[in-house]
């Protein structure tokens, strides 16, 4: 592996997996009131792969690293996909050794993991529909619960489409890991994710300025557009160089990859948020409203920043991370 970026082989590896994800969740499907339950489309991201990408081949899995599954985050994020897909791939290896056979079946789309967030003293699911599991990032420490069979509450979270919110209001602890790998590996995946999420926003907003026409002309054109839009190709740039520098460091388990994730988490969050509010604005008044696709770009990444613990928890364990380096 390079030890200064992705390689060439590692990019088509994995659009090789991914080839058929822009079909099977086109954007289109956000504002499509007629789209509802999402388990057929979730067995068919399982036959793709995706959800066993990190799993070892002893259960079935790719054993990809953590290149390859930034990369696929990445492209889910770009897609706009739940994060409950992101959730599925930390848990699975999380479990695999402990619960091997309950792994396998996330691996397989058989299960499906969910994140959750502390909120006013309680547990808050995200796109829990159909969840065993919810995984919960705390600042120094990730848990794993196991959700009531058939919680009520998560009956209407169509994890496919729309995000929705919902109390946990019964679940055990079943693993709760302190390990810097673990705890990087999940800030690595958000990051991309979140990445993907500032690159689409920022592909939404050029395309606009470029069909849109004002005065005779593209608005695209205008200087106050044209900035707007540099601006938010510096923000995905960094965004996706952070994260493939942060994924080496994962895959190479060196002693600065709890630093370059929480680094990686941090500059991707406030990446997409930027472009997410730029690319509203530049559909203007369309862009507020329920038809146009680009308040989705800012529902996503809030949801991701909430899973995250919030930007102010990312960013005390960026400092974390910067005082352990420190010694």
């Amino acid at each position: 592996m390079s030890a200064h970026r992705v390689t060439d082989e590692q990019r088509e590896l994995v659009e090789s997996f991914l080839r058929p994800l822009d079909t099977l969740l086109p954007l289109g499907r956000l504002n499509d009131s007629a789209a509802a339950g999402d388990d057929a489309k979730w067995s068919e991201l399982a036959e793709l792969g995706l959800l066993a990408a990190a799993v070892s081949e002893a259960i079935g899995g790719a054993g990809l690293g953590a290149v390859e599954c930034a990369l696929m985050a990445e492209h889910l994020g770009r897609c706009l996909a739940s994060p409950t897909l992101i959730a599925t791939m930390i848990a699975a290896p999380l479990i695999e050794h402990t619960l091997p056979a309950l792994a396998k079946d996330l691996a397989t789309g058989q299960a499906r993991a969910a994140f959750g967030f502390r909120q006013a003293g309680g547990l808050i699911a995200a796109d829990a529909h159909n969840a065993q599991l919810l995984v919960v990032m705390s600042e120094d420490h990730i848990a794993i619960h196991e959700c009531r069979e058939r919680d009520p509450s998560f009956e209407e979270a169509w994890t496919l489409w729309s995000s929705t919110l919902a109390p946990a209001r019964s679940f055990k602890t079943i693993l709760t890991t302190q390990n810097k790998s673990h705890l990087a590996t999940a800030q690595l995946l958000l990051a991309a994710q979140a990445s993907g999420i500032a690159a689409g926003a920022r592909d939404a907003g050029v395309d606009y300025a470029k069909s849109r026409q004002q005065f005779g002309q593209a608005i695209g054109a205008f200087q106050a557009i044209k900035h707007r839009c540099a601006d938010m190709a510096m923000q995905a740039l960094a965004a996706s160089d952070l994260v493939s520098f942060a994924s080496i460091a994962v895959a190479e388990q060196r002693p600065d990859a709890p630093f370059l994730a929480a680094s990686a988490l941090n500059v991707a969050l406030r990446g997409a948020l930027r472009n997410a509010e730029a690319n509203i604005q530049i559909h203007a008044g369309m862009g507020f409203s329920q038809e146009c696709a680009a308040n989705h770009y800012l529902k996503r990444t809030r949801v991701l920043e909430a899973v995250s613990g919030q930007l102010s928890a990312v960013r005390r364990r960026l400092l974390a991370a910067q005082f352990s380096l420190a010694g």
